[in-house]
């Protein structure tokens, strides 16, 4: 499924997979829930930025 959508589409939705992947494996460290969240949100960013980038220059 995951080709048929847009680049921008594609991206959000690994965008989505590694922010919360991340946020739930930085949680079990007893890190307070602001910090897990923030963390989750660079991470999300970052991977947003390198598929978005990959999926543009590849299309």
């Amino acid at each position: 499924m995951a080709p048929a959508l847009s680049r921008e589409l594609r991206a959000l939705s690994w965008t989505a997979f590694a922010g919360i992947a991340f946020g739930f494996l930085y949680s079990q460290t007893d890190a307070s829930v602001l910090r897990s969240v923030g963390m989750s949100l660079a991470v999300a960013a970052a991977v947003f930025a390198v598929t978005f980038y990959r999926y543009y220059t590849t299309e």
